[in-house]
């Protein structure tokens, strides 16, 4: 695929992307998509087929956001370090797509009136990654299964990074600098890590403690 072909397919994914969060699948025209790419109306057709081709293209960057670091996957990788690839995946994500606030806002619109071109949601991008994390955490809190404890820690891991990731334009507003230069994201990443590892860890102690008290018993 040569670059004019990718600049444009790419320009035509910004636009469809910002038209389907503002408008809605239903409202959302064609011709408003390719007059803000700056491409010729037949381009949808030419790149994608349809209109609900191209919607269904849209989700693809959150399954790319979505694939699980490998390093989390190995049990003999440290605690902290697997973070630290799970948060540089997820502010890589942030700092590469600047679409990323409007595929939050579509991911909304499809929830609250889905259009049924997603036929099984827009959660079923988002669970595998969830049971994945949660089978991370699993292991990690000495589990012998999942429980509610757990999947609300797995909320909590990858929470504390989605802000920044579907906002990144508005913190780089209220607290300029934090996702600008790379030395930042990656100062941002180790933050996160710290903050992951001190949820992960009083979770674990949690745990602990009932059979601490049962022994001394």
């Amino acid at each position: 695929m040569t670059a004019c072909v990718t600049d444009a397919r790419l320009r035509l994914l910004d636009a469809a992307t910002e038209v389907f969060a503002e408008k809605g699948y239903a409202e959302a025209s064609t011709r408003e998509i390719c007059r803000r790419a700056g491409a010729n109306v037949a381009a949808i057709h030419y790149y994608f087929g349809d209109k609900a081709s191209l919607y269904r293209e849209i989700f693809r960057p959150a399954g790319l956001l979505l694939e699980f670091p490998g390093e989390l996957e190995r049990p003999e990788t440290p605690l902290r370090d697997a973070l630290v690839a799970l948060y540089r995946h997820l502010l890589g994500f942030a700092v590469a797509a600047p679409r990323a606030k409007y595929l939050r806002l579509v991911f909304v619109r499809e929830q609250l009136q889905p259009t049924g071109l997603l036929p099984e949601g827009p959660e079923a991008i988002l669970r595998p990654f969830h049971e994945q994390l949660l089978a991370f955490l699993v292991g990690r809190c000495d589990a012998v299964e999942p429980d509610l404890a757990l999947r609300q820690l797995a909320f909590s891991v990858a929470g504390i990074a989605m802000v920044l990731v579907v906002e990144g334009g508005t913190v780089e507003q209220v607290a300029p600098g934090l996702l600008g230069e790379p030395a930042a994201v990656e100062a941002t990443v180790q933050r996160l890590a710290d903050s992951a590892v001190a949820l992960i860890e009083a979770e674990r102690a949690r745990r602990a403690a009932p059979a601490s008290r049962a022994k001394r018993q």
